[in-house]
């Protein structure tokens, strides 16, 4: 068979077309004999692998009953036939072109006429998924970075840097953590040779491609272990602050974080930060909870335990004879400052002046003591020095009394009074019939040649008793 041609539409092998001229090329395939197929069995032999072999074709082509071709079904899908006769396409430069598709995964073998071509069509296309277990980052400095080895059915293997580049580093540290990046990679084995297999040839990933194993490879080529890839990942860690917010959605290298902070925390640092190629951010921002400082009032006492920041409750309570003046307790707030500190006030007992008295001072506040004393000819009833209590009383409550001069009676007479008979009060004596106020006076008796020997008064009804001289 020299040449074998399938074109669209056919359902098997049998659909294709072939021509045993071994002068004709697919390219000009209208101007030779071509033929139907009728095959009746395949197999691939002498490969040592289940996919890999010599491809005998049985059926009724032209006068033989077998062909032979090598074909290998590589697992990435790289195809391409080449004749059991080892006839080459070996042309000098001038017997044949080589094209490739724009993203380089397609090279197709245009050789002039009398020239055959190994592999005509040689094209990369999505093969098996990779079953890629784990991927780690090998003799590096660190856990960031290091040889690119990854692990396929229980086997670590390295990557080729074949046409290796960025978006490729970024695929594998993101499968070595979600969190990561790739800053930079290195060809050449920068960080030594690996030992195993080379799972990845070359590695096609893309923007379309969101994990690792989804990106077309080639798992077969030139590359040795002199070639193996390293990486170096990127990943700052998340810089969310405790009591603190952050719009983090990656990472990795030049990521740009805003931090804020809770409610009653303030930013100490920049709000503002960066993934730096040290993997370290720009500024080690933190949230600080807020602190309202020490309670400042007087004749008070602060019950706090010594935290006086955002949230905490403090009892004011005022020291004896002060009253508060506000709302307690009271709370820090997230401005740093205290909810209304009530001030305490001294206790007031108000005037303790009795009626017809007097105070020999006008201070009335908590703990001040007082004199009262009353006007002329009257008296204190209760303790005349009082203080003024923590409960805003005095110790006594001290009257001035007037004098009571008792009930008055006049013989022969009738007595009324503007009051009571304490001092000050007047009354009015009406004398009865043939009586006078003050009564009748006699004078002083007298008596020729006799004498007085007493009396009892020279009113009316007063008696004396006399003797006369005889001679």
């Amino acid at each position: 068979m020299d040449q074998m041609v399938c074109s669209e539409p056919y359902e098997s092998l049998d659909d294709c077309k072939y021509d045993t001229v071994t002068t004709c090329y697919y390219q000009y395939y209208s101007a030779c004999n071509v033929y139907p197929l009728n095959i009746t069995g395949i197999r691939l032999s002498d490969g040592g692998d289940p996919q890999i072999g010599r491809l005998s074709i049985q059926g009724t082509f032209s006068s033989e009953e077998f062909f032979n071709v090598t074909l290998t079904n590589r697992p990435l899908n790289v195809t391409g036939v080449r004749l059991a006769d080892g006839t080459k396409c070996e042309p000098p430069k001038e017997d044949g072109e080589i094209t490739y598709s724009t993203n380089g995964t397609i090279a197709t073998v245009h050789c002039h006429y009398e020239y055959l071509a190994d592999d005509p069509v040689i094209e990369c296309i999505d093969g098996p998924t990779l079953n890629i277990s784990s991927v780690r980052l090998v003799d590096g400095d660190g856990v960031y970075e290091g040889r690119v080895e990854i692990e396929i059915d229980g086997t670590y293997g390295t990557v080729c840097d074949s046409l290796f580049d960025l978006d490729d580093a970024e695929m594998i540290c993101k499968f070595y953590n979600q969190n990561f990046g790739a800053a930079y990679y290195f060809t050449g084995a920068r960080y030594g040779e690996g030992s195993g297999p080379i799972h990845i040839d070359r590695l096609f990933c893309g923007e379309t491609n969101t994990s690792l194993d989804q990106c077309p490879y080639h798992s077969e080529g030139f590359c040795d272990h002199s070639r193996d890839v390293s990486a170096v990942c990127n990943e700052c860690g998340d810089p969310t602050p405790e009591n603190g917010r952050s719009n983090v959605s990656q990472t990795t290298l030049n990521e740009v974080v805003e931090i804020t902070c809770d409610e009653g925390y303030y930013i100490s640092g920049s709000s503002v930060i960066q993934c730096q190629e040290n993997l370290q951010w720009s500024d080690d921002t933190t949230c600080v909870i807020v602190d309202c400082g020490p309670i400042e009032t007087h004749h008070a006492l602060v019950d706090i335990e010594n935290v006086t920041t955002f949230g905490e409750i403090a009892l004011v309570s005022c020291d004896t004879g002060y009253i508060p003046e506000g709302t307690t307790p009271v709370e820090c707030l997230a401005n740093g400052t205290w909810s209304e500190i009530p001030s305490c006030a001294i206790r007031e007992c108000g005037d303790p002046t009795p009626s017809m008295g007097q105070r020999n001072t006008t201070v009335t506040t908590y703990g001040t003591v007082v004199l009262i004393s009353c006007e002329e000819g009257l008296e204190t009833t209760g303790n005349s020095v009082i203080e003024c209590q923590a409960d805003g009383t005095w110790s006594d409550n001290p009257v001035c009394d007037s004098s009571d001069c008792g009930p008055l009676s006049v013989a022969h007479g009738q007595v009324t009074t503007s009051g009571d008979t304490t001092f000050g009060n007047t009354a009015t004596i009406v004398c009865n019939e043939g009586y006078s106020l003050g009564g009748s006076d006699c004078g002083n008796l007298t008596i020729d040649n006799g004498e007085v020997l007493f009396d009892t008064g020279t009113r009316f009804g007063d008696s004396a008793e006399m003797s006369r001289d005889f001679y």
